[in-house]
């Protein structure tokens, strides 16, 4: 397991979230864009990160990043889905 701290580097609302930080001494940044396709949003999320002169190291970034971000997505989709629903069962 390892920590990271991110700080939002750019924001442009309902389009783009760039975020830049550090984990296991190895600069990386994340970048989420939001682009509509019809009545939904595409979301995709691209973490480029420094390699490291640990092959390990490198791997074990790749494949925890890789988690965190389908975990990330996932939750997005779960939060802004659990929205949608509240702000139809109020209107009614």
């Amino acid at each position: 397991q390892a920590a990271t701290c991110s700080f939002v580097q750019q924001m442009l609302p309902g389009r783009k979230i760039v975020l830049s930080g550090e984990v296991l001494g190895s600069r990386g940044t994340t970048t989420y864009e939001f682009r509509p396709f019809g009545p939904k949003t595409i979301v995709s999320a691209t973490e480029v990160f420094a390699e490291t002169t640990s092959d390990y190291r490198n791997y074990f970034i790749s494949s925890s990043t890789e988690r965190l971000l389908r975990v990330q997505l996932r939750g997005l989709k779960d939060y802004v889905e659990g929205i949608g629903h509240k702000s139809r069962a109020t209107r009614i």
